[in-house]
């Protein structure tokens, strides 16, 4: 018997020539990134804020989440951080300062040390969404009503340093800051799961971790556990981190604080 050879009708054939038609169409389409809205005024910032009293403005970067927000110069000598309040585009932050300056000149040069003062910021103004912020301020010295210094905060939003994914596994691994020189200063450990150990050239340790906070933005909440020699107790500070990106090459900022303490750290990949 001759064997029967069947062909299929077209009808069963177009549902798997269209399927592969829009296979291939899909293959080719660049999918954009949708990110969920970022709770206003929360980004990355760098600008400026300016002092009457020193007569200067200092470029800063502020890092800002839902809740609080933490600025910084490019050397540490200026951090301050605390929480803020908005109503509608209104903006009111209540901070506290960390200002050091160089120390007198001494007979001693052992006996110089740095010379750290800690004001009570209270900055008013208002925020567009993703574009900038604009405050003016005025500070005393913690403890004291009168007023030490005064002048403006203008911020701009960075978007190419805030709209990038953060995660756990990206900042994992070794990461060290070093001197002039090439001498590591400080050396931490991070786990994938974020933990944080580490150590600097003064004698202390640390211990901590970094954590997760909107995942499509880049930046990561951190606590630190801080015990330095000579001192009997550990002090705790919080505060916020980020991947900065220039370019080819990543920096590990964290920058935290506590009633009495501020840190800054700057790490490069190790």
């Amino acid at each position: 018997m001759r064997p029967t050879s069947r062909t299929k009708p077209l009808s069963a054939l177009l549902p798997a020539l269209l399927l592969t038609a829009c296979g291939s169409q899909i293959d080719s389409i660049d999918v954009p990134v949708v990110r969920p809205p970022s709770p206003a005024p929360a980004g990355i910032y760098t600008g400026t804020l300016s002092s009457v009293a020193a007569a200067r403005s200092i470029p800063v970067t502020a890092l800002v989440n839902a809740e609080r927000i933490f600025a910084f110069d490019a050397d540490g000598d200026f951090i301050a951080g605390g929480r803020y309040e908005t109503g509608d585009r209104d903006l009111a932050w209540q901070a506290r300062a960390f200002e050091r300056s160089e120390p007198p000149p001494a007979e001693d040069e052992e006996e110089a040390s740095e010379q750290v003062r800690i004001l009570a910021i209270t900055a008013e103004g208002g925020f567009d969404p993703e574009e900038r912020i604009l405050m003016s301020y005025a500070a005393s010295v913690e403890g004291s009503s009168g007023v030490v210094d005064s002048g403006n905060i203008s911020w701009g939003y960075s978007e190419s340093q805030y709209e990038r994914r953060s995660d756990l596994p990206l900042v994992a691994g070794t990461w060290v800051n070093e001197d002039d020189f090439g001498t590591p200063t400080a050396s931490f450990g991070i786990s994938e799961g974020g933990d944080l150990f580490g150590q600097d050239a003064d004698g202390c340790n640390y211990s901590g971790r970094l954590s997760l906070i909107d995942q499509p933005y880049n930046l990561y909440g951190a606590s630190l556990q801080v015990q330095c020699a000579g001192s009997a107790t550990a002090r705790l500070e919080s505060g916020l981190a980020t991947l900065r990106h220039d370019g080819d090459d990543v920096t590990l900022v964290i920058v935290t604080t506590s009633a009495a303490n501020a840190t800054l750290f700057q790490l490069n990949p190790g």
